[in-house]
């Protein structure tokens, strides 16, 4: 009865608990396991729910986009769209063109890691 209600809350990433939700969401800043939407303040624990939130946005305010061509994620359908057209300027041209650091340091860009293939089991654990 008098007990004061449990605040602990879990880093989606990598499971860690911690003593307050502010404590895990400062966690998740750093965590290597999170993926951050660039679009939102969303954390993911794995590229399964990254991509279904991509796919369907509905009522969030989230402006992400990903492109079709390599499947980087944009903070805005802007920087995608600019990003996209860089693909087809490459394919005209015979050398790559080189980004200004300027340009890369105000990239809100974020990798979708492919989804890890199911572990192998070994002939001990499936007798």
């Amino acid at each position: 009865r008098g007990r004061p209600a449990c605040t602990a809350a879990a880093c989606v990433g990598c499971k860690r608990v911690f003593g307050s939700a502010e404590q895990a969401q400062a966690h998740e800043e750093e965590c290597w396991r999170v993926l951050s939407c660039p679009g939102c303040s969303c954390h993911f624990g794995d590229a399964r729910s990254f991509q279904a939130h991509l796919k369907e946005r509905g009522g969030q305010a989230c402006c992400a986009a990903q492109c079709s061509i390599c499947g980087l994620v944009f903070g805005s359908i802007e920087e995608c769209a600019e990003h996209t057209a860089s693909h087809r300027g490459r394919h005209r041209r015979s050398s790559p063109r080189r980004r200004s650091s300027s340009a890369a340091s105000t990239n809100t860009a974020a990798t979708v890691p492919a989804l890890p293939a199911p572990p192998r089991r070994s002939r001990m654990e499936s007798a």
